[in-house]
């Protein structure tokens, strides 16, 4: 949301600079994004001086320049080349002077000491579309002769510069939604901080009602949709241009003006947070307004020129005949104001958040009034804002004020009360605060206060001697002390003692209560902590002290850590170049549109989902990996590793033909499945290049690396994993891991083009996805053993084999494993050829086997009857041949 500093300080006089607001703001939880500069006209007219033509005489070398002498307030007038048809002498003119910047949209160049066709030129004068006011080009601006020489030009036009204020609203402030409820903040801060400042905004007190020569009825049928409605008239209006002032200011926050009427509307949005529309009160049939719910397929037409087919849940304000405007949400085409308006009917709301939102999110819009009303306006601004719309109107517009207000709420919207100690206020916040400060920043929220004080009893206790006998001492919680006795000749003996008897004297400690109101308009703070959050972010995070102490405790879990796993492979993976990304759980369903292998039918959908973008729950990371990928790829960054662990969700329970999402049951949430995942992208280069060594893409195989590293560093051995090579509609070639009981355990691959066409990425992307939630179980599973390193030493042996094509290197590795248990330590594939000398459809694979027995040197012949029972296999089992 747009602030500007400058309509900021009309409702809170302060000294603080913009810079000082901003960091301010930022620090109560406003965050400000950034701050601009906003001039009404481009450069500000910065160097633009009035002057006055002394002399005009033609070019010798030209038929239509002319060389001038002008007075612009200085000691000597300056010559200055014109080719402007209307330069005269004795005419007041704008003249730039040498170094001015003149902008001409983006672009922008400046004023040089320059020589045209011989002549010496020390300026220039100026047309209205050269400096910004105008799009005039016939020629120079022609001043009245009561302009004065030397005079700014930006004061002569009285050109208006601003600070912008960038403000980042959370969904939950509602009330900083607007200039007054930022400047009401920031001076909550200000009496915290006895910085010096003042809250005002301009009374009503002038509003008066001039006839009532036109009423409008108003009924609301649903009036928990609808708990406040008011309205007034006004008559005689002209709806016309608005005043610079409101122009610029809406200008300045980034709206288009439209005329007086909408303008002053926005404006008052923009300055109070309350929403208002306007109807030209000739088209509202039987002069009557209906607030009711809209039937079921009633169409209806938006300013927009869309025609929409409304729900039952969909608040219409109508007339006595028709449909007028989506209640809080948009405005009908035909009821508006128009240039042939002269009668207004101003409308100032409060609409249930629930049911705008519903609305918004059922049409697909979000317009600045439904963005305010869902969140919750302050309904007791109301009437005070409707009073200001047409105070505002009847001042820029004309007309006179032709009805009393209606103002239809039948049921008070109340204060919050709010109950709260100071102990708890001091226990949550780490540090004592004194109730002087939070009963200043109570005020500064404009939060009502009582105090109160109860009353906690406590016990007193008084020493008294009595004599017991020794053997029935018994000591238990309080320390007594008695007589020292010795031996067993006094063990039934009475022997003096000491001990503590309980009186019913009691004392009391008093705490403080607060007893308070919290504004209807504050929707956030309903709850204690909720208060205490407000004292801590005006009272200043940062000034709450890091204490020296850790509180902690311990506890035990037999479990794996699951963090401490992931801490583990994400310090493994950031160490090898990756880098984490986090994206949202909620992803477009659009994405799930015609696959197999994540069915759209299995999406867990968002009732009243914020956008379309964010309507399902994922069903993989892949998509938002690759939205993160497109980001970067479009920046010129495309040599990229990524890896993020997220949870994937699933509705389960849908079969063809029947509802994907039932209603809630006893049962209801079996249906769903929620997984946590690790996932991989790689892309682009593997090293940048260098003078050392060429550029080099990256390859699925580096993936398969990254990802086998991840199972040894969990202590999951691969050979006990089958690996199944396939293909579907999310990779092109792809390699399975499946574990012992077939459950797969990782997918990695090249994702498909088809897939990629989506995000209009053009370059090959490689992308793993590892079954978290299962790899913590088969890591449960692993067996740590520490053993010896072996003394005997290791034998490599190599085959080259003439294989199918369609035979994989995991084929070759399980049938070398499943034939030699004890001795085969190790299978790794070091050469593939494929090409002449080798008959068609046949590939060479160069393999290596390493042998070792842990208790004794191989012998040559257990070498070669392992090696021969390697050769046996393979050719029955692949039809291979020794090359």
């Amino acid at each position: 949301m747009n602030i500007s500093f400058s309509w900021l300080k009309e409702y809170i006089k302060t000294d603080l600079t913009a810079d000082e607001t901003a960091k301010i703001l930022t620090s109560i939880g406003l965050e400000v994004g950034h701050l601009e500069k906003y001039e009404s006209v481009k450069g500000g007219l910065e160097g633009l001086v009035v002057g006055k033509v002394l002399t005009c005489e033609k070019h010798e070398n030209s038929d239509h320049l002319h060389v001038t002498t002008v007075d612009v307030g200085e000691n000597e007038p300056l010559q200055i080349v014109c080719g402007a048809p209307n330069v005269a002498a004795n005419q007041k003119v704008i003249v730039a002077t040498v170094g001015t910047k003149l902008y001409q949209g983006e672009e922008s160049f400046t004023i040089k000491r320059s020589k045209i066709r011989g002549v010496e030129s020390l300026g220039m004068i100026c047309a209205e579309d050269e400096i910004g006011i105008g799009t005039s080009h016939d020629g120079i601006i022609v001043l009245p002769e009561n302009a004065e020489v030397g005079v700014l030009a930006k004061d002569y036009y009285k050109i208006s510069s601003d600070t912008i204020i960038e403000v980042d609203i959370t969904p939950n402030r509602s009330d900083a939604i607007s200039h007054y409820g930022v400047a009401r903040d920031l001076n909550a801060y200000c009496r915290a901080h006895n910085i010096p400042s003042q809250l005002s905004r301009r009374s009503t007190e002038n509003f008066t009602i001039d006839n009532e020569n036109l009423k409008i009825d108003i009924s609301v049928e649903n009036s928990v949709a609808c708990p406040r409605y008011s309205g007034v008239t006004l008559t005689n209006i002209k709806v016309a241009q608005s005043p610079e002032w409101l122009q610029n200011k809406l200008l300045a926050i980034g709206l288009r003006p439209i005329n007086n009427v909408v303008d002053a509307t926005n404006y008052l949005l923009h300055a109070f947070g309350q929403p208002l529309h306007a109807f030209d009160a000739d088209e509202i049939a039987g002069k009557k307004i209906v607030v009711r719910n809209a039937k079921e397929g009633e169409k209806f037409v938006t300013l927009d020129e869309v025609e929409r087919t409304l729900s039952p849940n969909d608040l219409m304000i109508c007339d006595a005949e028709k449909p007028m405007c989506i209640g809080g949400v948009f405005g009908g085409l035909n009821s508006g104001v128009t240039e042939k308006t002269t009668s207004i009917f101003i409308e100032s709301a409060y609409f249930n958040p629930v049911s705008i939102r519903k609305s918004a999110r059922y049409h697909g819009l979000n317009t600045d009034a439904s963005f305010r009303f869902e969140r919750g306006i302050n309904p007791n601004d109301v009437i005070y804002v409707l009073k200001m719309a047409a105070i505002l109107i009847k001042e820029i517009a004309g007309g006179e004020i032709s009805s009393e207000i209606i103002d239809i709420y039948p049921t008070k919207i109340n204060d919050f009360e709010v109950e709260v100690s100071l102990q708890k206020i001091h226990s949550l916040i780490g540090k004592n605060i004194s109730e002087k400060e939070i009963e200043a920043i109570f005020e500064g929220l404009e939060i009502e206060y009582q105090v109160m004080s109860n009353s906690v009893m406590s016990n007193e206790y008084q020493v008294s001697s009595n004599s017991v006998s020794s053997n029935e001492y018994q000591v238990s919680g309080n320390s007594v002390s008695s007589n020292s006795v010795s031996g067993n000749e006094y063990r039934n003996r009475e022997t003096p003692t000491t001990h503590y008897s309980l009186l019913t004297t009691h004392y009391s400690l008093l705490t403080t209560h607060y007893s308070l109101k919290v504004p209807a308009y504050r929707v956030d703070v309903q709850r204690d902590v909720d208060v205490i959050e407000d004292i801590l972010r005006i009272y200043g995070y940062n000034n709450v002290e890091f204490s020296d102490s850790l509180k902690s405790n311990i506890s035990y879990s037999q479990k794996p850590d699951n963090h401490k796993l992931q801490n583990l492979v994400a310090e493994q993976l950031t160490a090898n170049g990756f880098y984490e990304i986090m994206n949202n759980s909620l992803t477009k369903e659009s994405y799930y549109e015609n696959l197999t292998s994540f069915p759209k039918e299995h999406n867990v959908k968002i009732i009243n989902a914020l956008s379309n973008d964010l309507s399902v729950m994922r069903q993989t990371l892949l998509f938002g990996g690759l939205e993160s990928l497109a980001h970067n790829i479009n920046r010129q960054n495309a040599n990229l590793k990524f890896y993020e662990f997220g949870n994937c969700y699933q509705y389960t329970a849908c079969h063809c033909g029947l509802d994907p999402q039932p209603l809630a049951s006893d049962d209801s949430l079996k249906a769903y499945s929620e997984t946590e995942h690790l996932s991989l992208w790689l892309t682009g280069k593997r090293l940048p290049q260098s003078w050392l060594r060429k550029e080099e893409p990256v390859t699925v195989y580096d993936l398969k690396s990254y990802v086998q590293n991840i199972f040894f560093r969990l202590g999951i051995k691969i050979e006990k994993l089958k690996i199944i090579e396939t293909s579907n509609d999310i990779f092109s070639q792809s390699l399975v891991y499946e574990t012992f009981d077939k459950k797969n355990l990782a997918e990695i691959g090249v994702v498909s083009k088809d897939i990629l066409k989506i995000f209009d990425i053009n370059q090959e992307i490689f992308y793993a996805d590892i079954n978290w939630n299962l790899m913590l179980a088969e890591n449960a599973k692993s067996i740590k053993k520490f053993e010896e390193i072996s003394k005997f030493p290791e034998v490599k042996r190599d085959l080259a084999l003439l294989l199918d094509k369609n035979v994989s290197f995991s084929q070759i590795e399980e049938l070398a494993r499943k034939t030699e248990k004890k001795l085969l330590q190790s299978v790794t594939l070091f050469d593939v050829y494929e090409g002449k000398n080798l008959p068609e459809g046949k590939k060479s694979y160069a393999v290596t086997f390493v042998l070792q027995d842990k208790d004794k040197t191989l012998t040559d012949s257990q070498i070669d009857a392992v090696m021969n029972n390697f050769i046996k296999v393979f050719e029955k089992e692949l039809d291979a041949k020794l090359r």
